[in-house]
């Protein structure tokens, strides 16, 4: 008998030394705690033993929690769950508890035994490791919405360069036409005015023979009547090819002008045709003022 209570006592200490003990009657005050227990939760064993255990109850585990645990060791039921307590001096812990109801001969509750062993390390690193985890899974979220920005952006600004290139593309068409119509426009000036060259001297010797003859022949109304419609013709001639090699010159000031002025200009140089189609041109102004440009 005497060696059973040795052994007895011996299976006891193995477990109060590697782990945390302590037993409560049965409405949970304290009745008994191991050093485990006291340096676990920074208590001396004079303020625990007497003290109901709630004195480690951490405040922001719900009731629920403690009420299952309650109706199931009163039920005479082993609990077993990790719970979260915080010591004295505020530090929570989290504790693998195992907690037996110790019957008496009759079967009733006499006492409870809890057993713990402290997992708060790992607790705490399973904690880190989850809010690493979300950290990581923010960042790629955060990373696939700025790659998707990003890809927006360079999207958008391929777009704006395609936009671009076709514009300065549509210019350079557009000045290009324009150094091909100028350079067209400069050869046909440069035409007419050799034309005009060659037009002046017989028009001139036209008018200097009109003259002579106006001067050796007796004068009558008739012939100085012919005489002045001939040299209208004549001025009409070089007014013509003149208003033609203006047109086409490239070399020209801006000048203020009145658009009437042009159209009939213009209108002159392509009346042979109309009259040659029978078409009457009329044209008719109500007010007008000057702009300030190219005439031709």
């Amino acid at each position: 008998m005497d060696n059973i209570k040795a052994r007895f006592r011996q299976y006891q200490e193995a477990i109060e030394t590697s782990n945390i003990v302590s037993k409560t009657d049965t409405n949970g005050t304290i009745t008994f705690v191991n050093d485990e227990f006291c340096k676990m939760s920074g208590f001396t064993r004079e303020e625990l033993i007497g003290a109901n255990h709630n004195i480690v109850r951490h405040p922001e585990v719900p009731k629920e929690v403690f009420s299952r645990l309650w109706d199931t060791i009163l039920a005479k039921k082993v609990h077993k769950g990790t719970i979260r307590n915080r010591t004295k001096d505020g530090r929570d812990v989290y504790l693998n508890t195992t907690i037996i109801p110790i019957l008496d001969l009759s079967g009733q509750i006499e006492e409870f035994l809890a057993i713990r062993y402290d997992v708060t390390d790992v607790i705490n690193l399973n904690n880190e490791l989850e809010k690493t985890k979300k950290e990581l899974l923010n960042l790629n979220e955060n990373l696939e919405n700025r790659v998707a920005e990003q890809t927006a952006k360079l999207v958008n600004l391929n777009q704006n360069l395609e936009n671009l290139v076709k514009a300065e593309i549509k210019k350079n068409e557009e000045k290009t036409k324009m150094l091909f119509l100028q350079s067209r426009l400069a050869s046909m000036g440069e035409m007419i005015a050799n034309i005009a060259h060659q037009w002046r001297q017989p028009l001139n010797e036209l008018s200097i023979t009109l003259f002579k003859l106006k001067e050796s022949v007796k004068s009558n109304e008739k012939f100085e009547a012919g005489y002045e419609h001939a040299k209208r013709v004549i001025k009409g001639m070089s007014q013509t090819i003149e208003d033609f090699r203006n047109f086409f010159s490239v070399e020209r000031e801006r000048e203020l002008f009145f658009p009437s002025a042009a159209v009939e200009n213009a209108l002159k140089m392509v009346q042979g045709t109309y009259e040659k189609e029978g078409i009457d041109i009329n044209l008719e102004l109500k007010s007008e003022g000057q702009i300030y440009g190219f005439e031709s």
